[in-house]
């Protein structure tokens, strides 16, 4: 038996507690569910744990912002699973029948359940407060965020077994005081909280893996082991590389005069144009500071999921050149499928948990590349927030495309950056359409210089004193610029394909690139040009597919022959604008403004070396809009881009485009010289007449179903604030949008089977749902996945009838996606689950859409409302 007692639950003075039989989890053996690890030796795990990663994964620097007693305070996280309603969890869980035979002494404190009193990091907590708050508070977030219940228990609370469970946790911290020869006696900062609770978070999740399921006593020899598996890898970092040994070619004058004043941490701003090598500048000035021990690791932050893909890419092959003895760079770099089959890390990050997906998980390895949302979630009230915060610790953090961020994001991204200097980061920004009024806002520092391009900078070498760079002049690159009608733009096109050249086409929203993309196909087949279309609307294996074809076909390693061969017509969205290395012989673009439109010209005449049809002039087309009337109708003429991009800033970038280049005949834009002068004079602050003075106040107030600037100031700074409910990370917003989007999960087929249901996707591969499956194992991860590979996103409002919590419970999907809690079984999850007939879409639980749903790998997800 676990305990002894004599009297009734309120007469504790002689009731004993074994701490020897006081268990932390449960584990399989034989595949039979058993009980695993004692507290004790979970705690002792876990405090090595901290200890291992602390010294072989964190800087010198990060080191030092931890206390000496961190084992001991990572250790005691689990504190509170001596209490006797977590034990009876437990041993239900293990011996749903015989329980109360088995474990006699623990009937009468089956009164309450162990969530109903917060849980045993509410336990944890109340023991610990009176020792050292800080501590307690590390103790009751390691779960993700503290229960709003912590603060209204007493350590002798009934729930928690009153006096004898709290002496029984009393000595089970002095125990762990003599095990790692440490006590509670230290100091702690906002900073030393935040790290250490991510520290003691991740170490539990290591811990509760199944490395540590056997029975053995000994646990030093599986430390390694377990944090080797969960994906840690400690890198052997070649010195010495110069810039032309990492990237093949020397560098430029430009490149040349920013990296090599990037000499110690602090923030620097890289504004230069687009195609000019930011990526290998950003990349190379974090590579010297890793070989100085200055940095630890490398976090390539992006705007979206679609442009990080294929900095991926690019970081690999990064990474095989500056890590010495490695079969794969991916097993420093976790963003593949591969690496989330093979790195186990406990029960948070296992299929059907919010941390299995490698876009959060990233950040916990040396090498990542995801969205910034990742990494602002460090700074936001959230869940996991410190988790964040101690992955991104010590590291280079590079920001690219920085101008794309509105207000919203932007009050975040200013928060996240002092953020990262506390942690001993690097912070290299990119961007090459910044206006001088935010670049001040990111140093932290008045920057009013016009030069362009140019790093500025402060750093620890200089006291955090903004400095400059400005390298020689570049030489101008001349595009001729026009505004032309959608029509004669649809004829030119065709025009410019026939004569074999490769177009680019990029239109504003989804809808806008399908409507143009059916309008040139009929045309394009019948002058043998190949057509296709990019956009954000195709499931995941679908859209790399498309992307990997467009980019062999025109990207920087196109062959001759390839782009010879016939002429193409490419139409997309945003993602042509932002991630793609594309490189076009003539370009059309609907409106956009004008750092969209600046970073659009980046991919026309993208690369010197390519060879281009006799035809072709370096040229963009713009589709036309009457300025007058766009001011005038605030935009709305304009269709559905006044609803993506702000009536204000589209019609003063209108107003300063039609100025420079509205006259009949082309106008030519010279790249660099020209940007500085455009983005100055679309953003500056001036007297405005009575249209501009309308759009100008709904920008600040608001308009239509769009918040206005002041308002998402405040909503940042909302988000940012540590009063009120933790909001999970799942459906926080670290931009503002308008609506939520749901999930459709597309299949071909399904039936059931005996251990659940078989799907099959559209591609013709199969998975099978286990209701039952044991998450540990590579089957049920690979699922997962596929799972992942196979949605579509579609905006709330039309949505179709998605699947609810006992929906998913009944199919299995509970265990391969993230669906929240389970409590309410009628709550709407944001998946739909549908089957692809033909090019049609139909629900798999329901008939009663009010949207009609297609399709197809040509032209991605297409809504139309039911007639």
């Amino acid at each position: 038996m676990m305990f002894k007692s004599k009297k009734t639950i309120r007469d504790e003075s002689v009731e004993q507690i074994d701490l020897e039989n006081c268990f932390a989890k449960t584990c399989f053996s034989d595949e039979k569910k058993q009980m695993g690890k004692t507290v004790d030796e979970h705690c002792r795990i876990v405090g090595e744990i901290a200890d291992y990663l602390l010294k072989n994964f964190c800087s010198e620097p990060v080191q030092k912002l931890f206390p000496e007693n961190t084992p001991l305070i990572a250790a005691l996280h689990d504190i509170g699973k001596i209490s006797p309603t977590f034990q009876i969890k437990l041993v239900k869980n293990v011996y749903p029948d015989t329980w109360k035979e088995l474990y006699p002494s623990l009937v009468k404190y089956d009164i309450v359940s162990d969530q109903d009193l917060g849980g045993h990091p509410t336990a944890s907590y109340v023991s610990l407060k009176k020792l050292n708050e800080k501590v307690s508070l590390i103790a009751a977030q390691h779960h993700g965020a503290i229960s709003p219940k912590a603060k209204f228990k007493e350590e002798t609370n009934e729930g928690f077994g009153g006096q004898s469970w709290a002496k029984a946790r009393s000595e089970e911290i002095q125990k762990l005081e003599e095990y790692f020869k440490q006590d509670l006696t230290s100091s702690l900062n906002d900073t030393q909280i935040a790290i250490l609770s991510g520290l003691t978070c991740i170490s539990d999740w290591i811990g509760s893996g199944s490395d540590f399921d056997n029975n053995k006593n000994h646990i030093d020899e599986d430390i390694g082991r377990a944090v080797e598996n969960a994906g840690f890898r400690r890198y052997p970092l070649v010195q010495g590389l110069s810039f032309e040994d990492i990237f093949g070619f020397t560098p430029t004058t430009l490149q040349q005069s920013f990296f090599s004043n990037v000499k110690s941490r602090g923030v620097y701003v890289i504004e230069a144009p687009m195609g000019i090598g930011k990526t290998e500048i950003a990349l190379y000035a974090a590579y010297k500071l890793l070989s100085l021990n200055i940095n630890s690791g490398i976090y390539f932050a992006l705007p979206t999921q679609l442009t990080s893909n294929k900095i991926f890419e690019r970081m690999s092959d990064f990474l095989k050149r500056i890590i010495s003895d490695s079969p794969s760079a991916q097993s420093f770099l976790l963003h593949s499928n591969a690496s989330l089959i093979a790195a186990s890390i406990g029960a948070d990050a296992k299929p059907g948990n919010s941390w299995f997906s490698s876009a959060k998980r990233g950040l916990l390895y040396p090498f990542a590349v995801g969205t910034l949302d990742q990494a602002l979630m460090a700074v936001m009230n959230v869940k996991h927030s410190f988790v964040r915060a101690f992955g991104l610790a010590g590291k280079v953090v590079i920001i690219d495309e920085v101008h794309s961020y509105d207000c919203y994001t932007g009050t975040i991204l200013d928060r996240l950056i002092e953020q990262l200097l506390a942690l001993k980061c690097t912070v290299i920004i990119l961007s090459a359409t910044l206006n001088e009024k935010r670049r001040s806002e990111l140093l932290k520092q008045e920057s009013s210089s016009s030069d362009y391009p140019i790093m500025t900078f402060r750093n620890e070498t200089n006291s955090y004193e903004a400095e400059e760079i400005i390298p020689p002049q570049l030489p101008d690159k001349n595009v001729s610029v026009c505004f032309r009608s959608e029509n004669e733009c649809v004829k030119e096109a065709i025009i410019r394909a026939k004569s074999g050249q490769q177009v680019l086409w990029i239109e504003n929203t989804v809808t806008d690139a399908q409507n143009i993309y059916k309008a040139l196909l009929d045309n394009a087949n019948e002058y043998g040009i190949e057509c296709g279309l990019l956009h954000s609307k195709f499931t995941v294996v679908d859209r790399d597919s498309k992307e990997q074809y467009w980019v062999t076909l025109l990207g920087k390693n196109s062959t001759k022959e390839t782009r010879s061969e016939k002429g193409r017509i490419l139409i997309g969205t945003q993602v042509l604008e932002q991630s793609l290395d594309i490189d076009a012989d003539f370009l059309i673009s609907r409106f956009a403004p004008t750092d969209m439109l600046l970073q659009r010209i980046g991919r026309l005449w993208r690369h010197p070396n390519t060879l281009r049809p006799e035809t072709s002039r370096n040229e963009v087309w713009i589709i036309d809009s009457d300025l007058e009337e766009t001011i005038k109708s605030k935009g709305e003429c304009l269709g559905l881009t006044s609803y993506i991009y702000n009536p204000y800033i589209l019609c003063r970038s209108l107003e300063v485009w039609k100025d420079l280049f509205g006259e009949s005949g082309n106008k030519t834009l010279s790249i660099p010289h020209d940007i500085r002068e455009l983005i100055n004079r679309t953003y500056e602050e001036r007297k405005e007449n009575e249209f501009f003075q309308d759009m100008l106040y709904e920008l600040k107030q608001g308009y239509k179903n769009h918040k206005g600037t002041d308002e998402l100031i405040s909503l940042a700074r909302s988000s940012l604030s540590e009063v009120g409910a933790v909001q999970d990370d799942e459906h926080a917003s670290t931009r503002y949008i308008a609506e939520d989007t749901v999930k459709i999960i597309l299949i071909k087929d399904i039936s059931k089977s005996d251990k659940g249901y078989d799907l099959v996707f559209p591609d013709n591969t199969r998975c099978a749902l286990e209701k039952n499956a044991d998450t540990n194992r590579m089957s049920v991860r690979e699922t997962a996945i596929k799972l992942q590979q196979h949605m579509v996103s579609v905006s709330e409002s039309k949505s179709p009838v998605r699947l609810t919590v006992g929906d998913c419970l009944k199919y299995g999907l509970n265990r391969y996606l993230y669906i929240g809690s389970y409590e309410n079984k009628t709550r709407k999850t944001d998946f739909a689950l549908m089957k692809l007939n033909d090019k049609q879409l139909i629900n798999v639980i329901s008939k009663n859409e009010n949207y009609v749903y297609r399709y197809s790998y040509e032209t991605g997800l297409e809504v139309y409302k039911k007639k």
